[in-house]
Formats: C-alpha cells, sequence, structure tokens
C-alpha cells in the first residue's frame, strides 16, 4: 500500500477536520474502529470498548447542536479539562464541527490555574468530569476577578451534577438525533480559531498560542503519515496528558490516517509495569512516549518484565517533548530486538518540524531531517542560513500573510488586549522565519543535532554548551536516572557547568560520593570535549527537579538557584 493510498487528499482551502476526517472514515465500507477504549476496573484484555468512527461522527452532530442549544456560538470558546475519556474526543469533534474553538488544559493545573485559564482565554463554556467540574466551581467562588463562562457541562462517567446548575453530558445530548443534524447548518472556513493552548514555558507566564481549522488539524497529517506511519488496522498508544498538545499530535495524527487510538483511563503516576502488561495485552502497533517514559522502561527491572511479556503486536515507536539521547535509542533496541525509538521536534505551535522517520536512515543522536514540506533550517546570528556545523536558530520560514508555504504553524499569540502577533525574523533576502527558540546546527547531509534551548546556552571561557548535549553524556552513566544541566557563576570563565543529578541509587557515604562524581567526570571527559564535562555536581531527589506540567526541566529556576 503506497503512502496516498492510506488516506483521502484532504483540501486545505476547505478543511474541517470532523466533516473531512472523521465523516470520511465513518462512510469507508468497513467504518475502521477509531478507538479502543481501556476503562476504569479492567482487568482483562477483553475488558476493552471499541468505538468506530460513525460513533464519534454521530456524537459531534449531537454535540454542535447541543452547544447551540446552551447559545454557544461560532468563535466563542470551550474550555476542556478531564481524564481520559471518549467523552473528550466526542466534545472535540463536535466543537470543531461547530466552529467553537476549544481551550485544552492539563488535569495536573491546580484550581486556581484553570480559573485563571478561562479567564484569559475568555471562555464561554467548561467541559471537564465530575472532579475538574468540582474544583473549577470551587475557584471561581474564591476569585476576585470574574470569567466569562456562561455554561458547565460535566462529562466522564455516569454521576449525579457536581455543583448546581451543571449540564451533564448524557442529559445534554437527550433529544438530539444525530441523523436529523443537517452538517451544512455548520459552515467554518480555514482560517477560523479551532484551538488555543497556553504555552507550558520555562520563562514568564504561559502565552496563549492560537491555532485556526488548518494549522493543527491539517498540520498534523504530516504526523500521521510519515512520524507515526499509521494505516487503517493499526493502533496507536499515546502516553500524554490530555491538556497537552502531544494528545492533539496523536488525535489529528492517527485520525486522519484511519488508524485506531487507545485509551487508557488509568490516570495516575505513569507504571512501567503497567505499561509493559498493556503493550503485552493489547494489539498496540504504535506506541509514543516522552523520553523521561522510556528512561523508566529500560531499567533493568523493566528489562526483565518486558522479557517475561514481550508485547503483542509493537512495531513502531516514536518519542517528542524533549532531547532523546541515543543510548536510549540504543538500550530500547537491543530490549526490544530492533524497535528503533524515531525522535520527533516540534512544539506547542506548530505540528510536527523535524524527525526521524521511516522514509529517512536514522542518525542516533540527531533530530533527523525536516518532515516532507516543512521549510524548516537553521540561521546563524547575522540571520543567514547556517553553514554545516554552524550553530545558529531553529527557524520555520514563513510568508508574511501568514499562509502559503507551511500549513502546520499558528497564527500567533493572543495578547491581552484580544490582538494576535506571530513573532518573526527578516533574513537579509527579506525572506520571513518563526523562531522556535530552540538552537541547532545541521550536519553536511541536512541532519538536525540539538543544542537546547536559546536561553539555556552556557557560555564558559568563550564557549557555546547546549545543555541537551551534556544532559545526553550523562544520561548514558549506569548510576544516573535524570539529569539537569545549567551555567553557574564563575569568577575566571563567567560561567561553568554545573550537572544536577538524580541517581538510581544515592551513594551511602561522602567518601562513595566523591569517587561518583570522579566517575562522572571521566565518564564525560572519555566521550566530550573538556568544556562540557561538568566543573560542578549536585546530586538531588526526584522531585527536586522543578518541571512544566509537559516534564520538561524548567533550567530558569535551577539558573536562580546557583546565583543565590
Amino acid at each position: 500500500m503506497t503512502m496516498a493510498s492510506r488516506r483521502p487528499e484532504y483540501n486545505p482551502d476547505r478543511f474541517n477536520f470532523t466533516k473531512n476526517v472523521v465523516d470520511y472514515w465513518s462512510q469507508k465500507g468497513d467504518d475502521p474502529v477509531a478507538m479502543v477504549w481501556n476503562p476504569p476496573g479492567a482487568r482483562e484484555p477483553g475488558d476493552t470498548d471499541s468505538f468506530h468512527f460513525s460513533h464519534f461522527s454521530q456524537r459531534a452532530r449531537q454535540v454542535a447542536v447541543g452547544l447551540r442549544r446552551l447559545g454557544i456560538q461560532k468563535g466563542e470558546v470551550l474550555l476542556l479539562v478531564s481524564s481520559k475519556t471518549p467523552d473528550w474526543y466526542e466534545v472535540v469533534c463536535g466543537a470543531i464541527l461547530g466552529g467553537v474553538a476549544i481551550c485544552l488544559c492539563s488535569s495536573a493545573l491546580v484550581s486556581s490555574e484553570i480559573a485563571l485559564r478561562a479567564q484569559k482565554a475568555r471562555a464561554s463554556v467548561f467541559v471537564g468530569d465530575a472532579e475538574q467540574v468540582r474544583r473549577f466551581v470551587a475557584a471561581r467562588k474564591c476569585r476576585e476577578t470574574h470569567d466569562a463562562v456562561r455554561q458547565i457541562v460535566q462529562i466522564g462517567q455516569s454521576a449525579p451534577p457536581a455543583a448546581p446548575g451543571v449540564n451533564v453530558y448524557r442529559s445534554f445530548l437527550a433529544g438530539i438525533n444525530p441523523q436529523q443534524v443537517n452538517v451544512a447548518d455548520f459552515k467554518t472556513e480555514s482560517g477560523d480559531v479551532c484551538l488555543l493552548y497556553f504555552t507550558s514555558g520555562t520563562t514568564g507566564q504561559a502565552k496563549l498560542v492560537k491555532h485556526n481549522q488548518v494549522s493543527y488539524p491539517y498540520g498534523h497529517i504530516i504526523t500521521g503519515e510519515h512520524w507515526l506511519d499509521l494505516r487503517p488496522g493499526q493502533m496507536l498508544w499515546n502516553l500524554s496528558d490530555q491538556g497537552w498538545a502531544k494528545s492533539m499530535w496523536a488525535f489529528f495524527g492517527a485520525w486522519s490516517q484511519g488508524g485506531t487510538i487507545f485509551l487508557d483511563a488509568h490516570g495516575s503516576a505513569f507504571e512501567p509495569e503497567r505499561t509493559i502488561n498493556l503493550l503485552h495485552q493489547q494489539p498496540i502497533t504504535t506506541f509514543c512516549a516522552a523520553p523521561t517514559i522510556f528512561r523508566h522502561l529500560v531499567t533493568d527491572a523493566s528489562k526483565k518484565l518486558f522479557a517475561e511479556k514481550p508485547p503483542k503486536a509493537l512495531e513502531h515507536c516514536t518519542s517528542a517533548g524533549e532531547h532523546l539521547g541515543a543510548h536510549i535509542v540504543l538500550e530500547w533496541y537491543e530490549m526490544t530486538d530492533g524497535l528503533m525509538i524515531w525522535d520527533g521536534f516540534g512544539q506547542t505551535e506548530t505540528s510536527i518540524l523535524c524527525g526521524n522517520y521511516p522514509l529517512v536512515p536514522p542518525r542516533l543522536g540527531s533530530m533527523g531531517k525536516p518532515l516532507p514540506g516543512v521549510p524548516l533550517c537553521v540561521l546563524n546570528d547575522e540571520r543567514q542560513v547556517a553553514h554545516p556545523f554552524e550553530e545558529g536558530d531553529i527557524a520555520v520560514r514563513v510568508s508574511d500573510d501568514g499562509t502559503g508555504l507551511f500549513r502546520g504553524i499558528f497564527e500567533g499569540y493572543i495578547h491581552d488586549d484580544g490582538s494576535v502577533v506571530r513573532p518573526t525574523v527578516t533574513d537579509k533576502e527579506g525572506q520571513s522565519w518563526y523562531l522556535t527558540g530552540d538552537r541547532a546546527h545541521c550536519d553536511e547531509e541536512g541532519y538536525f543535532w540539538y543544542k537546547g534551548r536559546g536561553d539555556d546556552v552556557i557560555i564558559s571561557a568563550g564557549h557555546r554548551i547546549g545543555p541537551a548535549e551534556v544532559e545526553s553524556v550523562l544520561q548514558a552513566h549506569p548510576a544516573i536516572r535524570e539529569s539537569a544541566v545549567v551555567a553557574a557563576p564563575d569568577e575566571q570563565r563567567g560561567s561553568i557547568v554545573k550537572a544536577f543529578i538524580v541517581l538510581h541509587d544515592h551513594p551511602g557515604d561522602s567518601t562513595s560520593t566523591v569517587r561518583l562524581k570522579q566517575d562522572i567526570r571521566e565518564h564525560c571527559l572519555h566521550r566530550k570535549a573538556a568544556q562540557y564535562c561538568p566543573q560542578k555536581i549536585e546530586f538531588v531527589d526526584l522531585g527536586f527537579l522543578p518541571k512544566t506540567v509537559s516534564g520538561k526541566v524548567i533550567r530558569k529556576e535551577l539558573r536562580m538557584l546557583e546565583r543565590l
């Protein structure tokens, strides 16, 4: 089967994900399975529920009509915070059909943060499971500021309303016959707002990202086709919070190809044993998780369990969200008898931009190459395309009017006054570029090599040092579980490399500690130039490293500690 034959040719100029993707697959002769749901309390592999595309097509019609009946009009904002449930996908499909903008937030946020986001996003309707509804209602009562929310809808497992005046989802849908809904009554344009995201960010307050009906829904077709490498009959399990942008990478990417999403109701902390068991029990063909997850899956204990319970159908693995070290790829390759981890790079602001994917021979440790159709390059400090091995900013070329060159990029950040601005720079030829904020270099064959965030780069005695490069080397040491590298002030060199390290097992006494630090330094010196070797090492507990809700280390806070 060729790439083109997996799916129809979607037209970005007239694109609505629910109409053009969900409805398309629902009308195929076999109506493929869109989701396999592992509900709370499921014990056996057969306890799962299957939902076909026709189910979500019909639910989308009901949700779109239901929102209208609640007085929610096209262009208004729906704030969605929920645990993993098929209802989440039904609401998203219905909102997209009706042109209602969706603002997704992580369930890990505290109540006050959710209420603040409802206010900043100017949400008209709040949708969440019973727990999130209770938290939201309580937070509203405590806040001095007021949001614009007029309606609250409670989704998830059957339960009475969590507060007075709350619309229970099943009742909300009652009396709406999807067969009598005319989808032609719901019209959207490609430039209409579709998604809003608050960036997790490593500095300052979260910014509000605006995506239209094309930039994420259409932009992630290449994610599903080339990176996830999906087709009908294949099943993707994506391990991420429903409020993270990565959940939409999987949603848009998988369904655009007619693939199946595996959804596990388990919402507590990651458990390697549970993950290995599910891969063993379920016909999951594609597994996507953050590098942190893969680090937990290549421990000695996980390897032992993996050997006892090998995956049932696994054939493709991907990772994104932070830099993935080559040693993790190699350990996973050996552990799975030949499965690669295909690393991908993108942002909340963009679809996937660059990655290792089946059409490109992988190069361990690299970010891979730009995906088909992505105008990506490295710009040097003079705003010219960098020469091979010259470090610079990862940049996406954009057109002045925000259209044309590449569809998978956001419209801009929404400011408090309602204006939308996408920051760009102009090169010497007058071309416009969006800078991702990440640093890299390209080799002579066009592979990208990650250096770190622009504001995280360490300048030591004139050397520019990307923290991700040092962390990648550290991560290959058998004693190290996780690390974070920042600049520490130094009178002679301006800055030196400081490593905060989480160990698998803490050394028992001060002598063992000193020896282990020296062993780690020697490990680095054997693999990188001397300037990359941490001059300062501090062993910390796992909970010490400050992280965003998506799991990225906030190096700014660690740098501030060094300046105290």
